[in-house]
């Protein structure tokens, strides 16, 4: 009996007419989409992830505790130890900052916003890998006096567009400054994206009361943090080396989990609204399969055959069907990608559990979705065969 299952099964699939494969077109389709998406989203994660590892792994930042901060801890002593550090052997750049607080900023016309401000020394771009459109500000020590800032990007997309550009007089708390950049991109502190950056010396003028939270950022060669971290934690602070706090994996390490979660949760979320997409068509087009044979399952109905058998070989056929598009879909869209990832010099990397996950999940939504075509044709009666 069931080599006679078997054999009608396969003699149906064999007479299927070019429209009743237009389910199977529709799971060929949604699943080389499927594969292709996944693929190009697990390969990008994967590269963001190398390169905020390489990130993590060139970034060491020194944070001073709280009680030193003003005393042992000051401008010109920053100053100094950062000197020092730039001289050890590994460092490529090194800048100092500290957290002013939060002020008004506007320009003339312009409502204010509240913005933080973060003031900086110049080596601090340069050990951020900052990016700057205008000239940004010059530093000579602690002679540099004049009141000019930089914004960051998004500091300045609270603004309406053209508003805050180079070189635009701003008030910061009813005094005049001057823009002199804007902060575009940002590598290893992307906190600076969202605040004003004044000179360290202009901001010790200016906020002399206000010195918090002092930092010295170091970018350092590749297998070099450990022992840069233990000579700068001596550099920083000789007086009180305890007071020293250094930080291997400062932002970068919590940035790139939340990037590499969401790339996948997109993917995610993007593969599972595909299945459901395609569920709903397979249904659909069964559907109509079903109703044109029903003078077929009707006659099969008369001879004998049972509502359950009937159900049963509609219901293995589209799950058969469906699983053959999905694997050809499955092979058609690891083939896009693998050229994708040719043509742009990107090495490919596509799970091995993607390309069984791919076929097993369209023979379950083949499943789900020729439940009720199956249900609908099994009810065919054979007076209504007759009709049809």
């Amino acid at each position: 009996m069931l080599l006679d299952f078997i054999d009608d099964l396969g003699t149906r699939i064999a007479r299927r007419g070019a429209r009743r494969w237009i389910p199977a077109l529709g799971a060929l389709v949604g699943a080389g989409v499927f594969v292709f998406g996944s693929a190009v989203s697990s390969t990008t994660a994967t590269q963001v992830a190398n390169d905020f590892d390489r990130l993590a792994a060139t970034t060491l930042l020194i944070r001073f505790s709280e009680p030193t901060l003003g005393d042992t801890v000051t401008p010109e002593t920053l100053e100094l130890a950062t000197e020092r550090i730039e001289r050890l052997p590994g460092v490529e750049a090194a800048g100092y900052s500290w957290s002013v607080g939060t002020v008004s900023l506007s320009r003339e016309g312009v409502e204010p916003v509240s913005v933080a401000v973060v003031a900086a020394s110049e080596g601090l771009l340069s050990a951020a890998g900052a990016s700057l459109s205008g000239p940004g500000f010059p530093i000579t020590g602690h002679e540099y006096k004049a009141r000019t800032m930089l914004l960051g990007v998004g500091t300045v997309s609270e603004f309406e567009p053209g508003v805050i550009k180079d070189g635009t007089p701003l008030i910061v708390d009813g005094r005049s400054w001057s823009l002199t950049g804007i902060v575009e991109q940002e590598e290893r502190l992307p906190s600076l994206l969202t605040t004003a950056i004044v000179p360290a010396s202009t901001a010790s003028e200016v906020w002399p009361a206000q010195f918090a939270t002092a930092q010295i950022l170091i970018q350092v060669k590749p297998g070099t943090v450990e022992v840069v971290a233990e000579e700068a934690t001596l550099l920083a602070n000789p007086f009180d080396p305890d007071s020293v706090i250094p930080v291997y994996r400062p932002e970068v390490v919590s940035l790139r989990r939340i990037v590499v979660t969401r790339v996948d949760s997109l993917a995610l979320l993007a593969g599972v609204g595909l299945l459901a997409v395609s569920a709903f068509s397979i249904a659909a087009s069964e559907l109509a399969v079903v109703l044109s044979q029903r003078r077929e399952i009707a006659l099969r109905m008369a001879m004998g055959s049972s509502q359950s058998g009937i159900a049963a070989l509609l219901l293995t056929e589209t799950v058969v069907v469906t699983g053959i598009a999905t694997t050809l879909g499955t092979l058609g869209g690891l083939a896009a990608f693998l050229l994708w990832a040719d043509s742009g010099g990107i090495e490919p990397v596509a799970p091995a559990l993607l390309l069984l996950a791919a076929p097993v999940a369209g023979v379950m939504v083949g499943l789900v979705a020729g439940i009720f075509p199956a249900v609908k044709g099994a009810r065919i009666s054979p007076s209504e065969g007759v009709r049809a």
